[in-house]
């Protein structure tokens, strides 16, 4: 949190526990919760605060002018491999989790336990937070409305989440069986 807060001033932090979401009083809320609490993200994480003892999720950062890509690339280059960072909002918001945790590695493990391969697993994405499953999976496709980067990753394409890409896929997979 320092390394980032030194490397992008501005930075506002949320902690996300598995009972609710506390923001710092600069983090834009993005919904009204009676519940969190507002204070500096050093006091959030401490054994004093509301939720203290609740596992922590991820924190989130929120950078009001830097570009959402810009901002990825400096919060990847300063967390080196103290931290997993990535984004799935249009917005300068990121996801800070522990280093390796993602939606790859969390999909690799539920597969493993249950005998499934990687050949045999069909992803969908469209930002950044999905690059490394789309990497992983056997089969992927980067929605019509995706990022440069999901793109790049995938190893197919279907039309935008609108116009119901997944299910465009699906029923294309069924029809073959």
């Amino acid at each position: 949190m320092l390394a980032l807060r030194a490397a992008a001033p501005g930075t506002s932090f949320a902690v996300e526990l598995s009972t609710g979401i506390h923001y710092e009083p600069e983090y834009p809320p993005f919904h009204l919760d009676p519940g969190a609490t507002v204070a500096v993200a050093e006091k959030l994480l401490h054994e004093t605060t509301p939720g203290s003892g609740a596992p922590v999720i991820k924190l989130l950062a929120h950078h009001a002018a830097l570009s959402p890509d810009d901002f990825l690339t400096l919060a990847r280059a300063t967390a080196d491999e103290r931290a997993s960072v990535t984004r799935s909002s249009p917005t300068a918001l990121l996801e800070i989790s522990g280093y390796g945790v993602s939606k790859a590695s969390t999909l690799a493990q539920c597969c493993a336990e249950r005998g499934i391969s990687p050949a045999e697993v069909v992803a969908f994405g469209d930002m950044p937070n999905d690059v490394e499953m789309l990497s992983w999976a056997g089969t992927s496709y980067a929605m019509g409305n995706a990022h440069p980067a999901v793109v790049a990753a995938a190893s197919g394409r279907t039309v935008a989440n609108n116009d119901d890409g997944v299910a465009v896929v699906i029923e294309r997979i069924l029809a073959g069986l």
